[in-house]
Parts: C-alpha cells; sequence; structure tokens
C-alpha cells in the first residue's frame, strides 16, 4: 500500500512508458482514468466519512474537511454504510483555511 499511496499524485512518464514498449511488441494497449486528479498526495487514515473521489485497488480516496484521504479498504471490513453526517465531528485539516 506505501507504494501506491505515494504515486497516486504522480502522472506516468509517456516517453518512458512508450520506450519500454518500443522493446516489445504489444497486442492491444489500454488507458486507465482513475478520475482521482490529486494535486499532492493523500493523507493515510482510517476513516469511512466524507466525499468519495474514487478507489485505485484497495485504496478508497475521499474527501473531508478540506483534506483528501486515502483509506485501506481492508480496515473497513465488517462496517456497515450509511449515508448521511456521521456521529463524530473531527477538527479542520490546515488545507481548509
Amino acid at each position: 500500500m506505501p507504494t501506491k499511496l505515494a504515486g497516486l499524485d504522480r502522472s506516468v512518464d509517456t516517453a518512458a512508458w512508450e520506450a519500454l514498449l518500443g522493446e516489445f511488441e504489444p497486442i492491444e494497449t489500454f488507458t486507465f482514468d482513475y478520475g482521482l486528479d490529486l494535486d499532492c498526495r493523500p493523507v493515510e487514515e482510517t476513516l469511512a466519512t466524507g466525499t468519495v473521489r474514487g478507489t485505485k485497488g484497495r485504496l478508497l480516496v475521499v474527501d473531508r474537511g478540506g483534506s483528501t484521504y486515502a483509506v485501506d479498504l481492508r480496515a473497513l471490513v465488517g462496517y456497515e454504510v450509511t449515508a448521511g453526517r456521521g456521529k463524530r465531528d473531527r477538527q479542520s485539516s490546515l488545507g481548509s483555511f
């Protein structure tokens, strides 16, 4: 998970990727658009409240209180998901000011 988390806000070096593919004869290629559009790396946190941006593998990316968080979905196993406001308020992040 640390490697995937570290790369969530990065883009692929297209020139390096094309050079690597040049060594092979791929039958077909695909482009994946996760739609996360992150400006910076999300904070690793276990929380289940906020606005869902998307998932990448087992990482859930959510916005809450002006910050973006990455949650390992394995930590949420056994919890029930409901819509609406959570019971617990958290401190605002520095990014919300």
